[in-house]
């Protein structure tokens, strides 16, 4: 290709195509309803089926008027004034409009088909346009050809639609038009290539030059090969020699580190008691240096028993303390924590959020998984305040597959998101089941009776406290307090009881097509939390953005 440019000689720049394709929408139209007319008249038998006789009767019926004689001009006999009101009234006012309107037509098409048939005309040569756009070019006129052809189809089939009609006006759509696309875009891929020759044309020497050069480099590569190819080898070995000897500076580095840190590890353990120490509030329990590692004492002496919460507390802050290895990027790293504030009590919880909010601060990004809503709401108002736009909050929703209890990540709810307590969420929950529409939705209905038993454990406590006794705390007792329907308590309390205590979903004494109750229960939760506190119920609405019934 860059030899054949090299020896091309310039083209004349050439004249985007002014011509276009008829409106054949427009011609269709208006032919539809020329075809569509018909002529209203008491027409004669004898004329309505033969052309040629109608035709000669009308040319000397009009012959007849001009010079007013009451004789045939061709046989001379008298011509009764019957008879000529007959012709008279076959041969209209509307049927010479219609015969004159058809043969406007059938002239206009005719003159439209040599018109389309012209555009050939108007196409360059091929041999004016650059070899580089010659399958371009044809493509383009193959296109054009089509189209011009296709135009000139439908026109001609237009025409002898009209000729029928003027050879039957008495009878409606007595010809058809064929359907058909104008391709008036058909000449825009012609004019494509002329703009793209016409911009070869302005920059034919550019073009030469770009030639010349690339055949001077392909040249030179091709000459070259065999010194590029043993170029790039040395360079392959020369790096990897200074890689290998990176590799192994960096590693007798970590030994010498690594060995400071096994003869200096004190200095570590003293700084996780001292973590220990603020967390926990008293210096009781230790970590003390052992070979290469730690032991855990307690007052001196090796611990037997270590707590849940004090293992959960030294995990976590062994862990939080590793991230301050010198191994470990922190500021590119993902720091992951698995719920890092089981078994721990609310004051060690606030301890813990604060420790780790310290400590991954400046980490390039932190998963903290957890199961604690207290501990949710102090890392969203954290991130809130100290990492705004650069967090995203989600929740592991427990649902029913089948008889199969499964997961699935959700958006966090935002009611968790936005509110301070879990008793919005939950309620939230409820009452958007009662509300819903689909009542047979298993896997929604599946947690609902435990979100009920919890909403209502938290409200009755409140509405109906309970006195300090050696007796089991009792829902249902603290319902009998309510003046709500005895049968609607009673059907809460069966529900709530069935479903949601037990050996899981596999327990063959739970049905769990009765969850399809589930929402119609929720709604008597709802009404006895309305009737036993209706600004507290309206209010709760508000809180969750749901609109007040």
């Amino acid at each position: 290709m860059a030899n054949s440019i090299c020896q091309s000689t310039p083209k004349n720049p050439l004249p985007e195509l002014g011509v276009s394709l008829p409106d054949m929408g427009d011609v269709r139209d208006h032919v539809s309803r020329l075809l569509a007319r018909t002529v209203v008249s008491t027409a004669l038998e004898s004329l309505r089926n033969d052309r040629e006789l109608a035709q000669w009767t009308r040319s000397g019926l009009a012959l007849h008027r001009e010079r007013s004689t009451s004789r045939c001009l061709f046989c001379e006999q008298l011509v009764s004034r019957e008879r000529l009101r007959a012709l008279e009234q076959h041969f209209s006012a509307q049927y010479a409009a219609l015969m004159e309107d058809v043969e406007d037509w059938v002239a206009k098409i005719d003159g439209l088909i040599k018109a389309t048939e012209g555009i050939r005309s108007h196409v360059p040569h091929r041999a004016e346009i650059y070899c580089d756009l010659t399958s371009e070019f044809r493509a383009a006129r193959s296109v054009l050809d089509d189209a011009v052809t296709s135009v000139r189809d439908a026109l001609k089939s237009m025409n002898q639609a009209l000729e029928r009609k003027r050879d039957e006006p008495f009878v409606p759509n007595a010809g058809t038009v064929k359907l058909f696309d104008d391709g008036g875009s058909a000449l825009e891929p012609v004019n494509v290539v002329i703009r793209k020759h016409n911009e070869m044309c302005r920059d034919f020497q550019g073009r030469v030059e770009r030639a010349r050069k690339n055949i001077a480099l392909d040249a030179i590569s091709r000459s070259l090969d065999e010194f590029v190819r043993h170029k790039a080898a040395l360079d392959t070995a020369t790096a990897g020699e200074e890689r290998c000897e990176r590799e192994m500076e960096a590693l007798t580095q970590q030994i010498e580190q690594l060995q400071r840190e096994v003869t200096e590890h004190r200095r570590p353990a003293d700084e996780l008691n001292d973590d220990l120490y603020h967390y926990l509030g008293h210096r009781e329990l230790q970590l003390r240096v052992q070979g290469a590692g730690y032991s855990i004492v307690r007052s001196g002496r090796t611990a037997k028993a270590v707590s849940e919460g004090e293992r959960t507390a030294i995990a976590l802050l062994y862990f939080l303390k590793s991230l301050q290895d010198k191994r470990f990027d922190l500021s590119n790293g993902i720091v992951v924590l698995d719920d890092p504030v089981s078994s721990l009590d609310a004051n060690a919880l606030y301890l813990a959020s604060s420790f780790i909010q310290e400590r991954t601060k400046d980490a390039g990004q932190v998963f903290v998984l957890t199961h604690s809503f207290a501990f949710l709401r102090r890392m969203r108002d954290w991130i809130r305040h100290e990492k705004k736009h650069e967090a995203e909050f989600f929740m592991v929703v427990s649902t029913l597959e089948g008889d199969e209890r499964a997961s699935a990540i959700h958006a966090l709810d935002p009611i968790l998101r936005d509110f301070e307590s879990e008793y919005h969420y939950l309620f939230a929950c409820c009452h958007r089941a009662a509300k819903g529409s689909d009542a047979h939705d298993l896997k929604r209905n599946y947690n609902l009776p435990n979100m009920a038993r919890r909403v209502l454990e938290v409200f009755l406590d409140f509405r109906f406290p309970q006195r300090p006794s050696k007796k089991r705390r009792s829902l249902w007792r603290q319902l009998k307090q309510s003046d709500f329907d005895p049968v609607r308590r009673r059907r809460i309390i069966s529900f709530l009881n069935t479903y949601s205590h037990g050996g899981g979903a596999r327990d063959p004494e739970r049905d769990i097509t009765g969850l399809t109750e589930a929402p119609a229960v929720m709604m008597d939760v709802l009404d006895l939390i309305r009737s036993e506190d209706p600004h507290h119920y309206a209010g709760m609405e508000i809180a969750v953005g749901e609109t007040v019934g």
